[in-house]
């Protein structure tokens, strides 16, 4: 198997996950990417696409108080 191929199936399980324990979606505007579908778990991690759902935009961590400010570091 190739290194793609793991990250690939790897990444497949994250979303799966995310999904079968979705506790909160929703569409709303993210600049840059515009109208954009979120799903997250209740520990806030998530997925984003495009809002039609044909582009991933990317995986989610969750929200921090004053994340801008903190140059989003944990």
């Amino acid at each position: 198997m190739s290194p793609d191929y793991d990250k690939n199936r790897l990444a497949m399980a994250v979303i799966c996950h995310i999904i079968e324990h979705c506790g909160w979606l929703n569409v709303h505007i993210v600049p840059p990417h515009g109208a954009v579908f979120e799903i997250r778990v209740a520990d806030g991690y998530g997925a984003r696409w495009s809002k039609d759902g044909c582009k991933f935009i990317g995986f989610l961590e969750p929200y921090m108080e004053d994340g801008h400010l903190k140059g989003w570091k944990h």
